[in-house]
């Protein structure tokens, strides 16, 4: 592989890290979000004694999305989107720098 070619897969995958970690961060801070005012909703809801959430349920269905099997399309895509080694070196770098940025 050429010095110039091994530079740009650096420069691409470094843009491209960058974009895709604050992208991932603003989103993460959209559902953080997102997700406070539905409890709010909810518990606002469930004080008027319109609703009676099972929270139960919910903690079931956490425990689902967290489970092992839930993790392997993540991993499964980060190892695509760093199988070419120095564009994965340099997006891993960008998204880190990117996610603490946003």
């Amino acid at each position: 592989m050429n010095p110039g070619a091994l530079v740009e897969q650096f420069g691409v995958g470094g843009l491209f890290g960058i974009a895709v970690g604050y992208t991932a961060k603003k989103a993460t801070k959209a559902m953080a979000i997102l997700l406070g005012v539905l409890f709010i909703c909810i518990q606002l809801l469930a004080h008027y004694h319109l609703i009676t959430p099972h929270w139960d349920k919910v903690g079931d269905l956490a425990k689902h999305a967290t489970a092992p099997e839930a993790t392997s399309p993540l991993r499964s895509l980060m190892s695509l989107l760093t199988a070419n080694l120095p564009f994965g070196a340099a997006f891993m770098v960008g998204f880190t720098w990117g996610f603490r940025r946003g």
